[in-house]
């Protein structure tokens, strides 16, 4: 750090907080700026994370404050190792980004469990699986089912046991707003980090408007193939994904359609004899 950049931002040369944590099999160090010790960091920990010191670590991310006023940051800098992973954000956006980057990190490399981008809702005590990319209406299928009386287990990832069973991993739902922006918060119903169930049913339930949901059961390879388009591990742990996905396509009947209004699929599942 140059003597300017000290004279500009003289706290950041304090040792920073040094969280160590391990997180399915995964071991992470995070490096946060003492100046914002007093936000929630807590919350910004991957589910089911474990604070202890690892016995080696796999990646280190951190942030870096950039920019203040009256002696508070004000923009930071998301960092995974020395090299920056985004530009100038808030304080919020950059700790939001930062935990992404590292669930994101934790997804690929986990040799514990298979995580696929999907969204994870419990009913009658099986899981409910719904794969699908950013925008394909995971969210408020996920929102709309939880309301609905579904326990809520994650709107970022299905992770998929080495015994076949889901673990919850309750992360922030972002639920997006008119402006385009998100609300995020935890909902009630939330499983704890940890918690298992048996899955049951998984559905590509694609968000098309004015669509009505007739969904098309699938045959198990066709299952696999489409959960496998939505696996976060396919390329560093190809074997593992494949072989946990196949004993997942065994263990659940899969669906897929276009749906409509959200309410659609959850009258369907409330009436459906395999959920």
């Amino acid at each position: 750090m140059s003597l300017s950049r000290a004279a500009v931002f003289p706290f950041v040369q304090a040792q920073p907080i040094v969280l160590e944590m391990v997180c399915f099999g995964v071991a992470i160090r995070l490096s946060i700026p003492r100046v914002l010790h007093p936000l929630n960091l807590q919350a910004m920990l991957p589910p089911d994370a474990r604070l202890r010191p690892p016995e080696h670590c796999d990646a280190e991310f951190g942030l870096e404050v950039v920019q203040s006023a009256a002696g508070k940051p004000e923009r930071v800098v998301v960092l995974k190792g020395s090299r920056p992973l985004s530009g100038a954000l808030s304080v919020e956006d950059g700790l939001r980004t930062l935990s992404k980057r590292v669930q994101l990190y934790i997804a690929q490399h986990s040799r514990d469990a298979v995580f696929v981008h999907a969204g994870v809702v419990v009913r009658n005590g099986q899981a409910v699986v719904i794969p699908g990319p950013s925008h394909a209406g995971k969210t408020t299928l996920v929102a709309s089912l939880v309301e609905a009386g579904a326990t809520y287990f994650s709107d970022e990832f299905a992770v998929i046991g080495k015994d076949g069973n889901i673990r919850a991993f309750p992360v922030q739902l972002g639920m997006r707003r008119p402006d385009g922006e998100r609300d995020y918060f935890i909902p009630k119903t939330a499983a704890l980090a940890g918690s298992t169930a048996s899955p049951s049913v998984v559905l590509f339930a694609n968000y098309r408007s004015g669509s009505v949901w007739s969904p098309a059961r699938l045959r198990p390879a066709v299952a696999v193939l489409q959960t496998m388009c939505n696996a976060v591990g396919a390329r560093t742990h190809p074997e593992l994904v494949l072989n946990t996905i196949q004993r997942l396509a065994l263990r659940t009947v899969a669906y897929a359609g276009e749906r409509g209004n959200a309410v659609q699929v959850c009258d369907w599942l409330a009436n459906s004899a395999t959920a």
